[in-house]
């Protein structure tokens, strides 16, 4: 779903576009503050056995799509891509040009 969204995104006015990706960061913060009353990633997941894997997983990745999220954000931010409230081709560049056939 996220690479579907991703996607469109352009399609979405620029500031639209990063309210929603705000919305996702903080999404996979409350999903990791809930986790982490329960886990403790500081002490590792043996003392829970394999669920404590599964905690592990959990932490490591909201952890690694909050930063990709806050780095697309920066990006967006810094005015990369074209959106559909702004001049130009969103997916010039992107797609093979029509070769009339």
């Amino acid at each position: 779903m996220l690479s579907a969204g991703l996607g469109f995104a352009v399609d979405l006015p620029r500031g639209e576009a990063l309210a929603l990706l705000r919305r996702r960061l903080a999404g996979l913060e409350r999903w990791r503050s809930e986790v982490v009353r329960h886990y403790d990633p500081e002490r590792g997941p043996e003392p829970l056995g394999h669920i404590g894997e599964i905690m592990d997983l959990w932490v490591h990745t909201s952890d690694s799509e909050a930063a990709w999220t806050r780095g697309l954000i920066s990006r967006i931010e810094g005015g990369a891509y074209t959106f559909a409230d702004e001049e130009g081709t969103p997916f010039e560049g992107v797609l093979a040009p029509d070769t009339g056939s």
